[in-house]
């Protein structure tokens, strides 16, 4: 615990911070950040199917437009997500990298 405080003041964290991580270290027992908070992803292999199935259906559609399209089947992600996933999925410009 001396470690712990020596090292925030070192660093000069507000009072308030140093209160807060001090009454969690003696509920909890450490100061790590809770995970339960983040935001929960699509299910992989419900989006994978969806988004092969657009592009079966067009290769040549924009990312905005699927993404619009999946706002419509209730899943909602931004283009930008869309071009992450198809990248973990192993596609570049619509089309599969390797089988």
């Amino acid at each position: 615990m001396v470690k712990v405080i020596s090292f925030i003041l070192i660093n000069s964290y507000s009072l308030s911070t140093i209160k807060y991580n001090i009454k969690k270290l003696k509920e909890t027992g450490n100061i790590l950040h809770r995970r339960d908070n983040r935001k929960l992803k699509i299910a992989a292999n419900k989006l994978l199917r969806v988004l092969k199935r657009y592009i079966r259906q067009n290769n040549s559609q924009s990312l905005h437009s699927m993404a619009t399209k999946l706002l419509q089947e209730n899943i909602n992600i931004s283009y930008k997500t869309v071009k992450r996933r198809l990248k973990e999925f192993g596609y570049k410009n619509s089309l599969l990298i390797a089988t």
